[in-house]
């Protein structure tokens, strides 16, 4: 869902799989192909380093899987719903890096410890 989707909604908006409270951990999984030295993930100013799990998807694609959290990040947005982008990063040998953005809106509206469900 967009920003502009979401704040159509009256409160309490529902919550789309985009949607997360300014205090939630985001548990993160990255499908990347060839053999890169590092994968990370960033959202406004905070980053994590991935890790290879040893699976791979039916298309041969590694599965990587990170949390981002930090206890700075549940005061860190106000009361007004943001869009942000989660920006995942696969680097590469001889400096080339291959990235993917997933747009998420946070929203701190709503107490970050109640369950995040997809309505």
């Amino acid at each position: 869902m967009t920003i502009e989707q979401y704040l159509k909604y009256p409160v309490p908006r529902p919550r789309g799989n985009n949607v997360f409270w300014a205090g939630e951990e985001f548990v993160l999984t990255a499908y990347v192909g060839g053999n890169p030295t590092s994968v990370t993930a960033q959202l406004s100013g905070y980053q994590t380093r991935l890790e290879s799990t040893g699976e791979k998807t039916a298309e041969g694609k590694t599965i990587y899987k990170g949390t981002l959290w930090d206890k700075s990040m549940r005061t860190r947005w106000g009361k007004t719903p943001e869009a942000f982008k989660v920006v995942f990063q696969a680097h590469y040998a001889g400096g080339e890096i291959k990235e993917h953005t997933v747009p998420v809106i946070l929203d701190s509206n709503t107490e970050y410890w109640l369950l995040h469900r997809y309505k």
